[in-house]
């Protein structure tokens, strides 16, 4: 069994769903793959109409950018003026 929890990025408004397997889950098949849950093993957490809010994977990483390429800059600027 599977929960299933929603979430929405605020920056761009991205949806996604996301899977969590419980311990209650099988553990796979022995060649090491993990199949997803069929969907009527699936357990929904919470409200998918009002997801959760989260940041996704790349406004995550474009914040970061911005973050280094802001210090990069002020740091350019000491440079210059001390």
């Amino acid at each position: 069994m599977c929960q299933v929890h929603s979430y929405r990025c605020p920056t761009c408004k991205t949806r996604w769903q996301q899977r969590r397997r419980l311990a209650s889950c099988d553990e796979g098949a022995p060649n090491g793959s993990d199949p997803e849950c069929p969907e009527s093993l699936c357990m929904y957490a919470g409200d998918p109409q009002v997801p959760v809010r989260r940041q996704c994977a790349t406004c995550v990483g474009l914040a970061a950018m911005l973050k280094e390429y802001e210090e990069d800059v002020a740091a350019q600027l000491d440079a210059k003026l001390g």
